[in-house]
């Protein structure tokens, strides 16, 4: 998995900091704003921070900002802009004209590095960064690290605030010599970084990497460290890259599995392994169809029975073909009611931020019969449902008649007609590097799945469900309440439904 930091060598430039120029300074911007600061009309401009860390007020009419050297008054602050004792203001750099009382450069601040000076009423240099300021990252401000002579990143920045604790730059993210998936024989897999001077961390037990976890160091600080390992059975290697002043690397994530290890283990059906018609099939079946591992510190809470909490998971997808799959940290419940209460339960994925990214962005069904061109390739949540309600060994009614692919084949009949449904396949799961079982890998009908493939916000939709009452999932009631109260509505519903 590809951190979004991807890390860097910090790169050899000159900068006059505000320890050694009087007021005003530039104490802090950000080049990428995705979601930090985003104004009235929706739009997420750049924004760089003037600091009067003075004790006087002062006047800002006629000072200028620049990205170019060749054009230092590329910007001018307007009359009577102030800015007193301790205070801060921001100037948007959004090449645009002004739509409120905001301060709007006529440039943009470039990812990449660029140019940045602020620039006395006479034309003179104040501050700059020279050549260049650094590579930025989403989201991520530079700035001047209170108390010191230096400037750092900050990932949580504070745009007319006062700046909290700084690092020199990201490590850069573990890479992998073996891709994750099936392997018929051993070899050797090789992890690193390419940052000089960073360890990695890791473990192969499934917990995830921390201080007291085994250590690969460099041979040198110049060089990046090397983690070596012979990976000759069922292995989960938990990765991260770390170094002194830098922010670490998210952990990285990677199973690697034998077919046969995997029929052979105890925790597989000796009624099924040892069948002279089906046991020989077995391992095949292993690599017909995709594979999910799902990888905790803990077990999934069973209970209580109708809202159990969420934990961390990683969760990773790898294909029979050895096509990309994925990697991504989430949270993990087991969902449903007492029909889940079996070794095999129904989990539900969730995508947040305290976890790793927002939503799961990868092409999960496009391929899938019943996919096509209007799959969705975003999602905030996935299902693997353990067709529970459909098992021979259910305790109620449905194990006479169990027919464990009844929900695909219906939304699948749905999706043949030209209806909305969801979209699903069938996975083998594999839970702490242990075979799981085969489950229903399918879309959640929430509200993010109707805003998702028939438009609009998450709010226009109201989600409920039961059969003994209606229970609201998300959204409220009064929508519904004045739907079915419609004795029009009603007449509507006895042409497509027996009522009797």
């Amino acid at each position: 998995m590809t951190n979004f930091l991807t890390g860097f060598l910090l790169a050899t430039f000159t900068l006059s900091t505000s320890a050694q120029i009087n007021a005003p300074v530039i104490s802090e911007f950000m080049a990428n704003n995705s979601d930090t600061l985003s104004l009235g009309d929706g739009s997420a401009p750049d924004w760089i921070e003037i600091h009067n860390s003075s004790a006087t007020d002062l006047v800002l009419t006629g000072w200028h900002l620049t990205d170019d050297l060749e054009d230092l008054t590329k910007w001018t602050f307007p009359l009577n802009t102030s800015l007193t004792s301790g205070a801060r203001l921001l100037v948007y750099a959004s090449n645009g004209a002004p739509v409120g009382p905001e301060l709007h450069a006529n440039f943009k601040l470039s990812e990449g590095g660029e140019y940045l000076a602020l620039i006395k009423p006479d034309g003179t240099i104040h501050q700059d960064f020279s050549p260049t300021f650094p590579q930025q990252y989403s989201d991520v401000s530079y700035g001047l690290t209170p108390g010191e002579e230096s400037y750092g990143y900050f990932q949580t920045p504070t745009p007319g605030e006062a700046n909290n604790d700084s690092v020199l730059g990201f490590v850069k993210d573990t890479t992998f010599s073996h891709k994750r998936g099936f392997y018929d024989a051993p070899f050797q897999l090789e992890v690193t970084t390419a940052t000089p001077g960073a360890s990695i961390r890791y473990t192969t037990d499934g917990t995830p990497p921390g201080p007291s976890s085994a250590e690969v160091t460099p041979p040198s600080p110049d060089e990046p460290p090397v983690l070596t390992l012979t990976i000759d059975s069922n292995t989960i290697v938990r990765a991260v890259a770390e170094k002194s002043g830098f922010e670490s690397t998210n952990t990285d994530t990677q199973t690697y599995l034998f077919a046969d290890e995997v029929v052979s283990h105890s925790n597989m059906s000796p009624i099924i392994t040892g069948n002279g018609a089906w046991g020989s099939q077995m391992r095949d079946a292993l690599l017909e169809i995709p594979s999910i591992s799902l990888v905790t510190q803990e077990d999934v809470p069973t209970t209580p029975i109708m809202s159990p909490p969420e934990i961390p998971v990683s969760i990773e997808m790898f294909f029979p073909d050895g096509r990309d799959g994925f990697q991504v940290d989430a949270g993990i419940e087991r969902f449903g009611g007492q029909y889940t209460l079996y070794p095999k339960n129904a989990l539900r994925v969730s995508f947040k931020s305290k976890y790793g990214p927002k939503r799961l962005k990868f092409d999960l069904f496009s391929e899938t019969e019943y996919g096509g061109e209007t799959a969705v390739d975003s999602f905030d949540q996935i299902l693997l449902r353990n067709g529970s309600h459909d098992s021979i060994f259910s305790r109620h009614y449905t194990h006479s008649r169990a027919v464990y692919v009844r929900n695909r084949y219906f939304f699948d009949r749905q999706l043949e007609e030209g209806h909305l449904s969801m979209r699903g396949r069938f996975v083998h799961v594999y839970l702490n590097g242990e075979y799981y079982g085969q489950f229903h890998l399918m879309e959640r009908p929430n509200a993010d799945f109707m805003a998702t493939h028939l438009g609009g916000e998450e709010e226009d939709y109201d989600i409920m469900k039961g059969r003994s009452g209606i229970f609201v999932s998300q959204g409220e009631k009064t929508a519904w309440d004045h739907m079915v109260a419609n004795k029009g509505n009603y007449e509507v519903v006895k042409d497509y439904m027996d009522i009797d």
